[in-house]
């Protein structure tokens, strides 16, 4: 053990200002001792207020060591509101320092260890927003994350410093363990869990069991960590830990399945008798109902042990040895104030990436265990903050100000009336939110949670909420509310009620839906108050959430006719509003009554009112629902599942899934209520956001993440036009090449912030950084607070955003707009020119149906060969091997890249050809016959062959090109305007565009000048469609390039650089030759020159254009 570990080993098992001292001494070689007693901040709750020193960094950050008495017991819950404010009010007040450790300790040696710091704002400090993480030291925990991270920090900078507390780090390190042990039981290789009646192919079943067992131990771990104020936990360390695996041999069986199913599962009175032989002490474990720990099907439990589930006690012992490693906190954390360990949040980011290892669209396993599926708090938190915000905005008549302030962390306290505190509680009592891809529950747990700061600001006692409200409901509820209220537990209340009355969630996977609910649950039990002289230790039984989040496809709807909405209200319609209230705080024998009557019920509304009416395929899907199944329902209705029909908020992380590949699951959609807005080559979010349209009222607020492809992809047209018809875009940013997930690094995302309804003078704001690498959350939050200094931000109209008649949304602005300088600079260009397209042909390159052997095509058609090999593309030796005769070697063309091509020139020498067997080939040659027979089972399903338009050996679409003329040659992405010329044979795939003389009058060279220009590489990155930082090149963002029309004797400057370039590029030493290249060099800045003049552009303008093309 070094120094540092011996000073750290000390200060967690001695802790005093003293051995604080010494360890910061050892640790920092800039840490000065300034010893100053701080008596003005003591008051009764800390004392001894003190300055240690200070830390000084080398770009002038300055961190203050500040340690404080608790006068009492310090724990992990106790005083943190209060130590948050001390700490800022120290910072504001010595205002030389922007960071601070601040630590607070008690007489029992426990400590809680802060690193405080004022957020930047661009370069400025702004000490009205700060951030704060915590270690919580106590001496009976292992401390191993605060060992390892505060312990491996050099403490060199501020950054190394908040890197050390990062809950990130922490949490992405844990999932990585954690997915570790999800492997092992779903792999089938180990045989660490063996499920009864399964087959080893239905990895589904292991999957689902693995999820559903790990989130259920995580959660016993939460509740562990649950005392009352004896410090006696809800469950106790001999019935979950690494010892306990040790005291029964079968521990699942024996331990585990009883703590589930007959005590957590069954009410005090209701164990069985022997319930004390495997679970001791069993009766300070409370009942939680809620269905959390209900036996499924898939548990394989029926009451007795079936032994042919078996799960190696080994796995449980390790798994809970990693569980141990950990500090688990109870408080829920914030992006603002953060406990460095895992917290309930946690609960979530586990199975929302465990939930992601299967993509339940396809039912492919994606097996990256990186942690980075989840959405990243502070973007739930953006688009949860800005829904409520403009919700507000339209139900109150409060600023935007006071709004703001009432949903930040950062502001405790908002000045307003008690008129406009009423208005707020009921637009907050009156809220609908809804997420149609809930997954496990992010976006439902971060309204939950900003709705809770709202309301603990304007109605911090629920005065106002118990007299508008209290009598409004249900008597079994309202006695329980009354109970919680005696106890002083406002929070539980509000919780309780939130997820009752406001929020909704739908998913597709119903072990998503049962994440969900679990979530709520955690919510709710860390807020309990642990009484242990109480029944239930003063535990109230678990919500049932069947009627919050349902397990269905919200993109298959009823018709009209069929939704619960369209008869009106009625006496069993109110029977079912009834029940459904009922059944929220229902368990045992009444629950199950409950759940009988509400299906009599549903039945008999749907045979009298509506089953005259509908065909016998939607009365089965109506009869065939069962809100109590555990399965996934066919079609969403809210009406009949929610008996909501009309949402204020609508928020979602949508699956991004193109149709290729997918066809089946867009088959479905397309026969359904959602199919005019299909479009071939779509995306499956694109029909998200339109249900979010039509399931929200009029002033409703949309959020949601996607990719940022849609502003400007051709399949998104019907999308684009639907949200000029019946919305408000309110926010768009574009992170451009800046990645949220680090899963998929080539996705480049967008949070599009949205309101139904027609305005068509509204602002939209807009932004699109040039940051890039992975998001982390300071820079995210810089972004969202229009703050970044590599982001550039607009203000623009509705009107200024849409282009055209394709409606292509423009963040900078549309050609009408004029919005800035670069915009003023393309309206000069579009202005004085005439698309491409009517110069010249423009055409996609070869498709040949299958270039060569795939994965798929062996596991499918059951090929034999291997992946890659030749079918209609071959290289040298697999021509050698076919043996074909000279006169044949006809049908072979050279075959290249899209990579061949750069800027101006292409390669000329390729060792691979295409077999090119077009439509005017009506007979095929022997050797080829030969070859592509072995492939015919492939070549036989395309689509072309099944219509009947090509034989089933030739090629899908040869193109009708010159491909051995002059020509233009364009790769489908490239981050430069990268065109190039030859008049060589020369033949290449789909990602490759061909740009051909079609206009005599204009030259094709001439129009080659223009596209490798500077100015045109602007038009293009603005005006033209791209996937981040990379421009799309394909057949109509080409097609629309304005090219200005000019004499025959105008276009020679350029036609003539054009020539030198070529005459310099042909050359095979070209691009080894620094002489050579600066040439070219040379002649493209007085092609950029000929430009410039040609669309008279001024200095200033000239300069906004090279800027952009650094």
């Amino acid at each position: 053990m070094n120094m540092n570990e011996e000073r750290l080993t000390k200060l967690i098992n001695d802790f005093n200002p003293k051995n604080l001292t010494f360890f910061l001494r050892d640790k920092c070689i800039n840490y000065a001792e300034i010893l100053q007693l701080l008596p003005q901040y003591d008051d009764e709750r800390f004392n001894a207020f003190q300055k240690l020193g200070e830390i000084k960094f080398d770009n002038n950050d300055r961190l203050v060591v500040v340690t404080a008495k608790v006068c009492g017991d310090l724990s992990e819950r106790s005083g943190k509101k209060a130590q948050y404010d001390k700490a800022k009010k120290i910072l504001k007040e010595l205002l030389v320092c922007n960071a601070g450790f601040f630590i607070y300790y008690d007489n029992n040696g426990n400590f809680r260890f802060s690193l405080v710091y004022a957020q930047y704002e661009g370069t400025k400090v702004n000490f009205n927003n700060f951030r704060r993480f915590t270690y919580f030291i106590d001496k009976q925990q292992t401390n191993n994350t605060f060992k390892k991270r505060v312990g491996e920090c050099d403490f060199i900078s501020l950054e190394k410093i908040k890197d050390a507390f990062s809950v990130e780090k922490v949490n992405k390190e844990f999932y990585g363990e954690i997915a570790k042990y999800y492997y092992r039981l779903t792999d089938k290789t180990h045989k660490e869990l063996v499920l009864p009646s399964v087959g080893e192919n239905d990895g589904s079943k292991y999957e689902e069991f693995a999820v559903r067992l790990i989130g259920r131990i995580i959660f016993c771990w939460f509740l562990k960590h649950k005392s009352s104020a004896n410090r006696i936990p809800l469950i106790p360390k001999a019935v979950l830990s690494s010892d306990a695996v040790d005291v029964k041999k079968e521990y699942y069986h024996l331990i585990l399945e009883k703590l589930f199913f007959e005590v957590m599962n069954k009410q005090q009175g209701k164990r069985t008798n022997d319930i004390d032989l495997y679970i001791p002490n069993h009766k300070q474990i409370p009942f939680l109902n809620g269905g959390l720990f209900e036996a499924h099907n898939n548990d394989f439990y029926k009451g007795t042990v079936n032994n042919n589930l078996k799960i190696s006690p080994q796995w449980f012992k390790e798994f809970f040895v990693l569980l141990e490693r950990y500090n688990f906190t109870i408080d829920e954390n914030s992006t603002v104030d953060a406990e460095v360990s895992v917290d309930p949040e946690m609960l979530g980011r586990i199975f929302e990436n465990l939930l992601a290892e299967i993509v339940p669209e396809t039912g492919e396993t994606a097996r990256k265990a990186t942690g980075s599926y989840y959405t990243p708090r502070v973007i739930v938190d953006y688009m949860v903050e800005q829904s409520l915000k403009q919700y507000l905005v339209t139900k109150t008549s409060l600023t935007e100000d006071i709004i703001d302030s009432l949903l930040s962390y950062e502001v405790d306290t908002v000045d307003i009336t008690d008129s406009e505190k009423t208005a707020v509680v009921k637009a907050l009592k009156e809220i609908k939110v809804i997420d149609p891809a809930c997954g496990s529950g992010a976006f439902p747990m971060g309204i939950l949670h900003r709705i809770l700061l709202v309301l603990e600001k304007v109605d911090p006692n629920l005065e106002i909420w118990r007299k508008l409200y209290l009598s409004t409901y249900h008597p079994v509820m309202r006695k329980i509310i009354e109970d919680k209220l005696s106890k002083g537990n406002e929070q539980y209340i509000r919780k309780l009620t939130i997820i009752q009355d406001s929020i909704y969630g739908v998913d597709i996977q119903p072990i998503a839906v049962e994440i969900a609910k679990l979530r709520c649950f955690l919510s709710l039990v860390v807020d309990e108050l642990v009484f242990d002289n109480e029944d239930n230790r003063g535990i109230e039984a678990l919500p049932n959430l069947e009627f919050k989040f349902v397990a269905a496809n919200t993109l298959i709807g009823l018709p009209p006719i069929a939704s619960q909405s369209a008869f009106g209200v009625t006496d069993l319609v109110e029977k079912l509003k009834d029940l459904r209230e009922r059944y929220l705080r229902s368990f045992g024998e009444e629950k199950l009554q409950i759940e009988k009557e509400f299906k009599d019920t549903q039945q008999k509304l749907y045979k009298e009112n509506v089953q005259w009416a509908l065909s016998s395929t939607i009365a089965k899907q109506l009869s065939d629902w069962d809100p109590f199944s555990y399965e996934s329902c066919s079609w969403f209705e809210p009406a009949w599942m929610f008996g909501k029909d009309g949402f204020d908020i609508v928020i979602a992380n949508p699956p991004y899934l193109g149709e290729k590949g997918h066809k089946e699951i867009f088959q479905k959609i397309k026969q359904g209520t959602l199919k005019k807005y299909y479009i071939g080559k779509m995306d499956l979010f694109y029909f998200f956001f339109h249900l979010a349209l039509n399931l929200s009222d009029i002033n409703s607020q949309i959020a949601f993440i996607t990719t940022n492809y849609y502003p400007t992809a051709s399949s998104a047209i019907k999308l684009r036009k639907d949200f000029k018809e019946r919305s408000i875009i309110r926010r768009l940013i574009n992170f451009n090449e800046l990645k949220i997930f680090e899963s998929a690094l080539g996705q480049h995302n967008m949070v599009s912030i949205i309101s139904k309804g027609q305005d068509e003078n509204a602002k939209v704001d807009t932004c699109i950084t040039c940051r890039t690498g992975v998001a982390n959350m300071n820079i995210l939050h810089d972004i969202l607070a229009w703050a970044d200094i590599e982001t550039t931000y607009y203000n623009l109209t509705q009107n200024d955003l849409y282009e055209g008649d394709e409606c292509y949304m423009r963040i900078t602005g549309s050609a009408a707009s004029e919005a800035t300088p670069i915009q003023h600079i393309l309206n000069k260009v579009q202005t004085q020119g005439h698309k491409l397209i009517l110069f010249c042909n423009i055409n996609q390159g070869i498709v040949t149906g299958a270039d060569k052997l795939s994965n798929r095509h062996i596991i499918k058609y059951g090929i034999k060969g291997n992946r890659g090999d030749g079918i209609f593309v071959l290289d040298s030796e697999e021509i050698a091997d076919l043996r074909i005769p000279c006169a044949d070697k006809k049908i072979l063309k050279p075959w290249f890249k899209n990579s061949d091509i750069l800027k101006w020139k292409t390669q000329k020498e390729t060792h691979e050809n295409v077999i090119y067997l077009d439509r005017h080939n009506k007979e095929i040659y022997e050797n080829y016959e030969r070859h592509l027979t072995k492939y015919k089972a492939v070549l036989a399903q395309r689509r072309e062959v099944i219509n009947g338009v090509i034989n089933w050996w030739q090629l899908q679409w040869p193109r009708d090109i010159n491909f051995c003329g002059p020509k233009v040659v364009v790769p489908q992405r490239s981050y430069k305007n990268t065109f190039a010329y030859n008049d060589i044979p020369w033949y290449a795939s789909a990602d490759v565009y061909f740009i051909t003389e079609k206009d005599e009058g204009t030259s094709l060279k001439y129009c080659l000048a223009l596209l490798n220009s500077k100015l045109y590489y602007l038009w293009l990155y603005h005006k033209g469609k791209r996937k981040g930082e990379m421009l799309e090149l394909y057949q109509v963002p080409l097609s629309e390039i304005p090219i200005k029309k000019i004499s025959k004797n105008n276009q020679e400057p350029f036609i003539e650089l054009v020539a030198q370039i070529l005459d310099i590029t042909k050359d095979e030493d070209y691009l080894s030759n620094p002489a050579k290249k600066a040439k070219v060099k040379d002649l493209e800045r007085e092609i950029d020159i000929l430009v410039y003049e040609l669309y008279e552009l001024t200095p200033e303008e000239i300069a906004i254009v090279e800027g952009n093309n650094k």
